[in-house]
């Protein structure tokens, strides 16, 4: 699952690679953007133009409940940074949660999530899927403290028993420790504790694969050194909107 696509860089990725093995599912509030996706997976020749097909792309946020709330959208010429907001101005954008929306029975294997902090109320929604899905995987950025909402995304994980991670340059992780969380900044990554698949997943992505126990967890690091975007996936090339793209650890303890 995609959540905050965006223009679909990384949906394109994941379903190249997939092949006939399974289904991206892309979820982007706003609609021009959502445009741009479904445009480069019907060239690409694995989507249509109405969403549907091997990218399955929708015009929706995610969060802990159904309903419109507001959506600030930089002026700056940004493809990013728009996030949910509390004031009832301005732009309003649909949220779902993704338990009601897919169905009681849905799993996934990798769920990558980029939404400018609104990841806890996304991951509440989800709270059924995770459960079901034994190997799923969560990349997520969280740049800076959060307030509450760290809290929220430890409770989240504790609760399905996930380990932590740091993902830093060349997709290195330094496990996070319980408690680490809040003073942690940078993409992560969040893994059912004793997954097999995890090095597994690091050779099918040809990435290096260096888990660094006890090591330093980047506090104080700069932006710079730390992941554009999940390395994980691989690093995109960005394409301006309306064009269409071708082609053991300690948490817990």
């Amino acid at each position: 699952m995609d959540i905050g696509a965006n223009i679909g860089v990384f949906s394109l990725k994941v379903a190249k690679r997939l092949g006939d093995r399974g289904r991206v599912y892309a979820f982007e509030p706003q609609k021009d953007l959502v445009g741009a996706i479904r445009r480069s997976a019907f060239l690409n020749g694995i989507g249509q133009l109405d969403g549907s097909g091997k990218i399955s792309s929708y015009d929706l946020g995610l969060s802990d409940r159904d309903g419109d709330v507001g959506f600030h959208i930089p002026t700056n010429g940004h493809l990013g940074g728009a996030r949910v907001v509390e004031s009832h101005e301005g732009e309003r954008i649909r949220v779902v949660r993704l338990d009601d929306f897919l169905g009681k029975d849905f799993q996934c294997d990798l769920v990558k999530m980029d939404i400018e902090g609104h990841e806890p109320y996304a991951l509440r929604g989800m709270d059924r899927i995770i459960t079901n899905s034994p190997n799923v995987k969560i990349l997520f950025e969280k740049i800076g403290k959060l307030d509450k909402r760290d809290a929220d995304l430890e409770s989240f994980f504790v609760k399905h028993d996930m380990v932590l991670f740091l993902v830093g340059r060349n997709a290195t992780l330094t496990p996070i420790k319980c408690g680490e969380i809040a003073s942690s900044s940078g993409n992560m990554l969040a893994a059912k504790r004793g997954d097999s698949e995890l090095e597994e997943l690091h050779r099918s992505l040809r990435c290096p694969f260096a888990l660094a126990r006890g090591a330093s967890n980047h506090r104080g690091t700069s932006n710079r050194d730390l992941c554009s975007g999940p390395d994980l996936i691989s690093r995109p090339v960005l394409v301006p909107q309306g064009r269409a793209l071708q082609s053991e650890n300690s948490w817990g303890s």
